[in-house]
């Protein structure tokens, strides 16, 4: 025996991680992403359907108080909605729907004398689920 030698041996420390470990830990996020990110996107589209839906319903709670205050039976084809700021809405920017594109109103409505409308996801009138037409007052 050698005097400088422990009698005991060390063990040694493991500093990292084995190529079959990541490959497991990758694959389990992987998994989870799958299955998580679908639900993710399709509730992010149901957000902005809502979030649009709610913008719809105050601007024409605005637009009603505008005629109430300005003793007005009817809007005159000439009103706009940016006629709105600042006196009924803080800044323009509540008149742009979750996806990017300005509100409208339209006169005559659908059975009413005005709809806020958004034309949903696509821009297009017409269409489903995302892509609805989002008009306030109705789901």
């Amino acid at each position: 025996m050698h005097p400088n030698r422990p009698t005991t041996t060390r063990r040694s420390i493991r500093r990292a991680f084995s190529l079959l470990e990541v490959i497991v830990a990758v694959t389990i996020i992987a998994l989870f992403a799958a299955i998580i990110g679908p639900n993710l996107w399709a509730r992010l589209g149901y957000a902005k359907r809502a979030k649009a839906i709610t913008e719809t319903n105050a601007l024409a709670m605005q637009v009603r108080l505008y005629m109430t205050e300005n003793n007005v039976t009817g809007l005159s084809q000439d009103f706009e909605l940016e006629m709105l700021v600042p006196d009924y809405l803080e800044s323009a920017d509540g008149l742009t729907d979750p996806w990017g594109s300005p509100y409208l109103l339209r006169m005559p409505g659908d059975g009413r004398d005005f709809d806020i409308v958004s034309y949903g996801e696509d821009k297009v009138e017409g269409g489903t689920e995302n892509n609805a037409d989002v008009v306030h007052g109705k789901k």
